[in-house]
């Protein structure tokens, strides 16, 4: 998986973006990244457009997901 920290918002240019996770997590396995705004909770429903990255600070998504 690409980090995070390397990425920029195409909308507002912030690095602050964090990877969705989709599909239902084990919370207590990620709640330190969700807390730091690593990661961030897509929902339960997959489809085939679902984005990959959302900005921290204007909440714009972009990417497409991956089955990583």
């Amino acid at each position: 998986m690409e980090k995070s920290e390397s990425l920029q918002c195409p909308e507002c240019k912030s690095k602050n973006v964090a990877w969705i996770l989709w599909g239902y997590p084990n919370m207590d396995a990620i709640q330190d990244e969700l807390d730091k705004g690593e990661i961030t909770l897509g929902g339960c429903i997959i489809t085939d457009n679902d984005p990959k990255w959302e900005c921290n600070v204007c909440n714009h998504m972009w990417g497409e997901r991956d089955d990583e």
